[in-house]
């Protein structure tokens, strides 16, 4: 295929309106030429960005076809049109050698990881059903996110101003923030979410935290003034004072360089994720998290790395806190169209597939854990606009049946017999017990999205340990327990009398104990702590009536939310390993209390971090044992 060896001015033309962001332009101008490869290059793109695939994969099987060409990255744009246009033999023999060629990118390895998933993928599943809702418009409507029982959206439809303005890349009115109400499966006629928070330029998408009563927004970067005339997106919080919210307040790192947009708040405001291109991500759009200091200051964002980001772009986060799942849309990850949702947690990154993913963009995924009902965006082809509104519920009459199963073994890779398999929930509660039989399996059902700890105890073994989830796509979960054999150790010989303490005394003092430690930025069971932790169940079973309550603390190293969390979970342990081995395991609480109640003078204060040795930072990293009742 012949190109030209040097720009037209018509190419030209086309560059600077493709610089802009105005490809419906730059396609006029560089459909009037021969281009150079770089012009074919930026003429695919254009067509991509404006929804012509077809025309988009003719013009990038001429770039694969160049025998000068040196971009890889064409090989993997031309593989994703292939199966965006429904190719997918086609896509498949382009992805392979995009794989050859680049065995180590990303891309790459997601492909190579999950090509054998691609057509179960595909397949509707029918544990969900989609719903296209009736407020969509020809317009784009999209980035939905609960707010007060109602439902906030971005959409360029028109708002009724005098001057409407347009965007250059969609030739759409600019974005702004609705709101509509919920109305069964289906939302009710919108209206402008707050007509003061709207710019001239984009507004939207948004997020809400604390109640509804904070918020997270993007908008352009109105005051750039950069030569390269590209307005990039910032992030603005402003707050809800009685009915009425504040002006608004820059992200500390808005840069007029890149970008920053698609805010997720978690719950209380202190975590924020979120979408940019700044310099040294993986890729082209890559997704971030930072957390609020005490003194209201954000810390500096983190690239949620390689397992997440690839060498494309990575868009729209959304996390759950119930599950601590992390959803978002990925061009990079293997999907079976353009951009795909995907979720991220205990077992890695999973497609979430059809229907919620098709061969076209889908993105923006908010789920309610509650209702199990949550909404997406996508630009599919039976749609009524650009990007359209779609919303899902699993339906009533299938229920996915969820398994955990594994064998009991010794550290030698042996089957064993007569082991106790206890099941608990992520509070530690017991669920079920079963004990192993003959080499066989054990097995659990168990409801979906949810954490479970399972314990294996065996005369003369160690106790195994090991945590799973019912998160993924998987119905099926398996979880093997490892046992190490070891002389028995004699606990129970604790001698006390049961009348002579106090209420609200320490117990771990009364029996002599050591204190329980864990190590730096870990919440599991040591095999030293066991130890004394096994003195506690001792004296719980001798004494069946006696209740008693347990407090976590950490050390002052970290953000305070984070030792908060990380308290928590170092109370959720210890309680669950005294619960699965006394009588009437309700009897033992726990609360962790973060860095509070220093025992020594090892305090950080406004995020300078304390100067004491090691030593005497593990002091604080204890939990305490409290007699509530004899």
């Amino acid at each position: 295929m012949l190109h030209a060896q040097t720009k037209t001015k018509s190419e030209l033309k086309g560059d600077s309106f493709y610089f802009i962001y105005d490809f419906g332009k730059a396609i006029s101008a560089y459909e009037t030429t021969v281009l150079t490869e770089e012009g074919i290059r930026k003429y695919a793109i254009s067509l991509k960005k404006t929804g012509q695939y077809e025309k988009a994969e003719t013009e990038y099987a001429t770039l694969v076809n160049l025998t000068n060409s040196k971009a890889i990255d064409d090989y993997f744009e031309y593989a994703n049109l292939l199966k965006i246009n429904g190719k997918y033999d086609a896509y498949f023999t382009w992805m392979d050698n995009f794989v050859r060629l680049n065995p180590t990118d990303l891309r790459a390895l997601s492909y190579q990881k999950n090509k054998a998933k691609f057509n179960a993928l595909r397949q509707n599943n029918a544990t969900h059903e989609v719903i296209s809702m009736d407020i969509n418009t020809a317009a784009q409507d999209f980035g939905t996110v609960f707010y007060n029982g109602n439902i906030v959206f971005a959409s360029s439809r028109s708002t009724g101003r005098m001057i409407q303005r347009t965007d250059n890349w969609t030739g759409q009115s600019y974005l702004t923030v609705f709101e509509s109400k919920v109305d069964g499966d289906q939302l009710k006629k919108p209206r402008r979410f707050n007509r003061k928070l709207s710019s001239s330029q984009n507004d939207g998408p948004v997020s809400f935290a604390k109640k509804g009563t904070f918020m997270a927004f993007t908008q352009n970067n109105l005051k750039d003034k950069r030569s390269d005339k590209i307005v990039e997106l910032q992030l603005h919080f402003s707050s809800l004072d009685g009915k009425k919210w504040s002006k608004s307040t820059p992200f500390a790192y808005n840069n007029p360089a890149y970008s920053v947009g698609q805010p997720c708040l978690s719950e209380d405001g202190k975590t924020l994720y979120f979408t940019s291109d700044m310099p040294g991500g993986v890729g082209g759009t890559d997704l971030y998290t930072c957390f609020q200091q005490t003194d209201g200051s954000w810390s500096k964002p983190e690239n949620l790395g390689k397992e997440v980001n690839t060498e494309s772009d990575e868009m729209f986060p959304y996390f759950v806190e119930q599950s601590g799942i992390l959803y978002f849309a990925s061009d990079g990850h293997m999907g079976i169209g353009g951009f795909d949702i995907f979720s991220f947690g205990a077992n890695g990154v999973e497609n979430v597939g059809a229907p919620i993913n098709s061969n076209q963009d889908d993105f923006a995924f908010i789920l309610n854990p509650t209702t199990r009902k949550g909404y997406f965006s996508s630009n599919r082809t039976t749609g009524k606009g650009l990007d359209d509104v779609y919303g899902f519920q699993f339906k009533n009459e299938v229920k996915q049946e969820f398994r955990i199963e594994g064998v009991a073994k010794s550290t030698d890779n042996l089957i064993l017999d007569d082991v106790v398999i206890t099941l608990m929930d992520e509070k530690g509660s017991i669920l079920q017990k079963t004990t192993t039989r003959s080499n066989q399996k054990y097995s659990f059902k168990v409801p979906m999205d949810q954490k479970f700890t399972l314990i294996g105890n065996k005369q003369d073994y160690k106790e195994g340990k090991s945590t799973t989830q019912t998160f993924g796509q998987d119905s099926v979960v398996v979880c093997d327990l490892v046992l190490t054999q070891e002389t028995k150790k004699d606990v129970a010989g604790e001698v006390i009398d049961v009348e002579v303490i106090d209420v609200k005394a320490d117990l771990a003092k009364v029996i002599a104990m050591k204190p329980i430690y864990f190590d730096f930025d870990l919440y599991s069971i040591s095999a030293t702590a066991a130890i004394e932790l096994d003195k506690i169940v001792a004296i719980l079973n001798k004494y069946p009536t006696m209740e008693i309550e347990l407090k976590s603390y950490t050390d002052c190293r970290g953000s305070e939310l984070y030792n908060q969390y990380l308290s928590e979970q170092r109370a959720s342990e210890t309680v669950g390993y005294i619960r699965s081995r006394i009588t009437n395991p309700n009897r033992i609480t726990g609360k962790g209390f973060g860095e509070t109640n220093s025992l020594n003078d090892c305090v950080c204060v406004d995020n300078v971090l304390s100067d004491c040795p090691k030593s005497e930072h593990q002091q604080n990293r204890r939990t305490e044992f409290i007699v509530v009742k004899k």
